[in-house]
């Protein structure tokens, strides 16, 4: 999350006095395991997220309402864990799945050893400003999201597939992918 703040004050029709503030935070914590062979279970990282309740107001009235959830940080408790083996899904992989896939979303890791990593990250910027009396004021804000999945061969010699659920693994848009 990063915020900007912008500040104008002008005196005459000749100058004017401006000051930028920016402010931005940024926070990495990467938490995982690997090399579990035929093991598909959840990882879990403890989140905290933050509602909104976003309205659009329109001559004093309230035109729409939508809420919204974001993932506000990554709490880790003292004395408790910093991630979490989750439930079992395998019944999403194995070659059952891997035949009502459609091909165009599947792919394979070849030789001992492989690894697929898939990132997925956004970025919302929006800002605003005013000026009314010779000052001037305005503000900027964005919000940035990432996340990330990763599978690992292991040590075993030839293919393993793997397909993604909502599309091909080099869109963008595979949302989870599987294997079998």
């Amino acid at each position: 999350m990063s915020s900007s703040i912008d500040t104008a004050i002008k005196t005459t029709n000749s100058w004017s006095i401006g000051a930028p503030k920016e402010l931005s935070q940024s926070t990495g914590v990467s938490v995982g395991w690997s090399n579990k062979a035929k093991y598909s279970h959840q990882y879990t990282v403890p989140i905290l997220y933050t509602k909104w309740k976003k309205q659009h107001w329109c001559s004093g009235t309230v035109r729409s309402t939508w809420y919204k959830i974001e993932a506000s940080k990554y709490h880790i408790p003292a004395g408790g864990a910093v991630g979490k083996v989750g439930k079992d899904v395998s019944s999403k992989d194995g070659s059952e799945n891997f035949k009502k896939s459609p091909s165009a979303n599947r792919a394979y890791l070849q030789g001992g050893g492989s690894t697929l990593s898939l990132a997925h990250g956004s970025s919302v910027k929006f800002g605003g400003a005013v000026s009314a009396f010779g000052i001037s004021l305005g503000a900027k804000t964005g919000y940035d999201s990432n996340r990330s999945q990763r599978i690992t061969l292991g040590n075993q010699p030839g293919k393993q597939w793997i397909w993604g659920k909502n599309g091909s693994l080099s869109s963008g848009h595979a949302g989870v992918f599987y294997s079998k």
